[in-house]
């Protein structure tokens, strides 16, 4: 069985909003944004919680949701692969 790649996801945010996401694989992302001030569509979420090896809900929370997604025709595997190799070199420095 071929191994599933890992996909490579940048994020760009600035003053701690998300501008854009890029990929080098198709994927779809969901952002729970917990400031939800101001906003108009806020959804009521269940929390999870995991303890003893089981599932529990503790509380609900108010979200704002973002949604991205990005199909083959948006993969941007140049600009991913421009910052990451960027990035991985920083760590080795």
């Amino acid at each position: 069985m071929k191994p599933i790649p890992i996909p490579k996801i940048i994020i760009f945010m600035d003053g701690g909003l998300i501008q854009d996401i890029c990929s080098d694989v198709p994927i779809a992302v969901k952002v729970l944004d917990a400031d939800v001030e101001g906003s108009e569509d806020v959804i009521s979420l269940e929390s999870w919680g995991d303890e003893s090896g089981g599932r529990m809900y503790r509380h609900r929370a108010d979200y704002f949701i973002n949604q991205w997604e990005i199909g083959a025709k948006q993969v941007q595997a140049n600009i991913v692969n421009f910052y990451w190799m960027q990035i991985e070199q920083w760590k080795e420095d």
